[in-house]
């Protein structure tokens, strides 16, 4: 061997080496790159959930900066209307001390009022404009803490509203505050009795509200007969042939049981027109030939004749006088020869006995004078039912028009 091929074997034996070291880290770095490879994912992934953390508390920062700025616009706010706060009870109390001269104002007025009434008065009957006339105000509103409030007790239906809205206009033209309580017949009549009433527009004597007044009417007492010719009836459209249907019996005969309706719609089962015609149908023998009874509201019981109406049926209607259907002629009353439906009534303003001796002998003396006909009952319920007035504005429009009994009633 010579020294050339000595020395080359320890040169190739270290080359062998160092292959080996590289060939393992090569291994090594390919290992590693693949591991990071692999973990790749999972980091993007975790990124994302910080990014989506960072992004909800910017959210949270600007609505708590929405919030702070919302606070500091209220606190800002907060000195301006407290500032504002004596302003407004100054004006208050300005208004409050100019009341007293407004209300004398009224009073200066009044003497001048019955002079412009007539040209004051038409355009408000043709509008449906009724505020009180100056006269009217001061009337109301002079003495009205002196003379003292008044529960005022009426029936639920039209025609006892516009005789409620008289008494009302009446004693607020005395100086009283009135408080009108409205309900049916069996809840209005235990209040006259208990004592929670202190006057009642109406009860129909002697035998309308005859049941009612037995029972709740032992320490009541007639104040002022407020209409006569009060009465219960049966009644057909006027297009029924008085010469086929002339008397409740007549509804019997098969061939006018065949055209007329059988359901007969009534209203409140507390109503004596109900419990009347209740009694009317077997009395009659109208159950045999199929009639019935249906107690309803008001609002049931014109629909339904206004919908026969319209449409030319036959139909039978308990009703009662004053109403404001009587008034045009269209209903045909039919005759009642067992009586049943009871005679002539009249309406009386009733009270309690020592709620009535309560009042100012100015007052009695009034409410003892006050008198509106069957005629103007009927009227002020057209004027709510037909005209679409209120029951104050109708009972208005009728006082106006009937000024001097009005006036009989007030002068002492």
């Amino acid at each position: 061997m010579t020294h050339s091929a000595l020395d080359e074997e320890p040169v190739a034996s270290r080359r062998r080496t160092l292959l080996a070291l590289a060939a393992m880290a090569a291994s090594a770095a390919t290992s590693g790159a693949t591991a990071a490879f692999e973990r790749a994912p999972a980091a993007v992934t975790q990124a994302n959930a910080v990014l989506a953390q960072a992004n909800a508390a910017v959210a949270q920062a600007t609505a708590a900066r929405a919030q702070a700025n919302a606070a500091v616009a209220q606190a800002t706010a907060a000195p301006a209307q407290a500032n504002a706060a004596p302003a407004q009870a100054k004006a208050a109390l300005a208004q409050a001390n100019a009341a007293p001269a407004r209300a004398n104002a009224a009073v200066a007025q009044a003497p001048a009022a019955p002079a412009q009434a007539p040209a004051a008065h038409a355009p408000a009957a043709a509008t449906g404009t009724t505020a009180a006339t100056p006269a009217e105000a001061a009337s109301a509103g002079a003495e009205t803490s002196a003379a003292g409030r008044v529960v005022l007790g009426q029936v639920g239906l039209s025609f006892y509203a516009v005789t409620g809205a008289v008494i009302q206009e009446v004693l607020e033209r005395l100086g009283h505050t009135v408080v009108v309580r409205q309900g049916p017949h069996e809840e209005m009549f235990p209040l006259l009795a208990d004592g929670t009433l202190d006057l009642m527009a109406a009860a129909w004597l002697p035998e309308g509200h005859a049941a009612y007044w037995t029972r709740y009417g032992n320490d009541a007492e007639e104040v002022a007969k407020l209409y006569d010719g009060a009465r219960f009836f049966w009644a057909v459209p006027d297009y029924v042939p008085p010469g086929e249907v002339h008397t409740i019996a007549d509804l019997a005969k098969p061939a006018v049981a065949a055209r007329m309706a059988k359901q007969i719609q009534g209203i409140g089962t507390g109503a004596a027109i109900t419990t009347l015609s209740q009694k009317a149908i077997p009395a009659y023998g109208l159950d045999a030939a199929g009639y019935s009874l249906r107690p309803g509201t008001a609002a049931e019981w014109i629909a339904t004749y206004d919908a026969a109406r319209a449409a030319g049926k036959w139909v039978v209607f308990p009703t009662w006088a004053p109403q404001y259907l009587n008034r045009d002629g269209k209903l045909r009353p039919l005759q009642d020869p067992k009586g049943v439906l009871g005679g002539v009534n009249h309406a009386s303003l009733v009270a309690p006995r020592d709620k009535l001796r309560a009042l100012p002998a100015k007052t009695r003396a009034a409410l003892a004078k006050v008198e509106l006909g069957l005629d103007g009952v009927t009227e002020m319920d057209y004027l709510v039912n037909v005209g679409k007035h209120t029951p104050r504005e109708a009972a208005r429009i009728w006082m106006r028009q009937n000024e001097s009994r009005v006036a009989g009633w007030l002068k002492s």
